[in-house]
């Protein structure tokens, strides 16, 4: 196991790819929902960002349901206060982050 990525090193070792240092978000800060299932799972995308930001940037909200009766009240103060927002997932309709920021841009 790698001590830095917690993965079976070196076939699914992933640290090459992440940066020396966690970056720093200057002028913005992630805001993760994150399922409960999501966390007991091998293939979990939430340690990479971990590796790759600083602990400080990132906000992450666990739960089943994320709707205005359920969501962590922290999460809508952020929303609520921030210019602009942006909400990144995997989807066949997805636009990409350059058209995403195309467009609140205008």
């Amino acid at each position: 196991m790698c001590n830095r990525c917690s993965l079976p090193t070196p076939k699914a070792c992933i640290c090459r790819g992440l940066p020396d240092e966690p970056l720093t978000l200057k002028k913005s800060n992630l805001i993760v929902l994150q399922h409960t299932h999501e966390g007991r799972r091998k293939n979990r995308s939430l340690p990479i960002v971990m590796h790759c930001l600083l602990e400080d940037d990132v906000y992450v909200a666990v739960g089943r349901r994320f709707d205005k009766k359920n969501m962590d009240e922290r999460v809508m103060e952020r929303i609520k206060n921030s210019n602009e927002c942006m909400l990144v997932y995997p989807a066949c309709d997805a636009v990409s982050v350059e058209e995403g920021l195309a467009e609140l841009r205008r």
